[in-house]
């Protein structure tokens, strides 16, 4: 179990592939892709099932470690529209009955859009991230803030001990323009200083001193 701290909230890296919040008594997963054997069968692929009861083994063991009272899945609960097989529905019933105290939250991802919400018998709230939660905006893929963020504002928040992360998963670009620069980031372009732009795409002018005068 590795801990770390984003944001001032202390998490913990879990074996079976969860964050652990203790703070929240909360524990993250993502891409559970429940049913993901049954849809490969579906499409003539000959995969063995047992996937999905090794998925949910596997969770319940993070819940049970834990202690958790709360689950919040960031994206794809279910593989496909396929997914949804007697088999493959029967044991999540049955998981779900072994955690009925627990309440869950599904952001919807990718794979949600294609598959549809679970079944509401599994008692499952079902959101459109970003989920607000703490210091943090949970989503299945990175989303922009809902207003953009002013120089003034970048300079007031550093100034106050902010700091700026580089998302390893995002790819970032920016663009000379003839007053200034475009930033491009999770699907979406901002306008500043060229300085800025270049220290954000580069991982290593994100920290020190350098930050705050840009």
């Amino acid at each position: 179990m590795s801990r770390i701290d984003i944001g001032g909230a202390g998490l913990e890296l879990l074996p079976q592939k969860a964050l652990w919040w203790a703070s929240q008594a909360t524990l993250l997963v993502a891409d559970v892709h429940a049913g993901k054997d049954a849809s490969f069968r579906g499409l003539g692929v000959p995969v063995p099932p047992g996937s999905t009861e090794s998925t949910l083994q596997r969770l319940s063991r993070a819940i049970e470690a834990s202690g958790a009272a709360r689950l919040v899945v960031l994206g794809d609960f279910l593989h496909s529209a396929q997914a949804r097989s007697p088999h493959t529905l029967a044991a999540l019933a049955a998981w779900r009955e072994q955690h009925h105290g627990l309440s869950i939250t599904l952001l919807r991802g990718n794979h949600d859009r294609r598959a549809g919400d679970p079944p509401v018998a599994l008692g499952i709230e079902v959101v459109d991230g970003p989920l607000p939660l703490g210091p943090y905006r949970l989503a299945h893929e990175p989303a922009p803030p809902p207003t953009a963020i002013g120089p003034d504002e970048l300079c007031r928040a550093l100034d106050g001990g902010a700091c700026l992360s580089h998302n390893p998963w995002t790819r970032l670009l920016w663009l000379q323009t003839a007053d200034g620069a475009l930033l491009f980031a999770a699907g979406a372009e901002f306008a500043c200083s060229p300085g800025l732009a270049e220290a954000v795409c580069d991982p290593e002018g994100l920290s020190g001193p350098t930050a705050r005068h840009l």
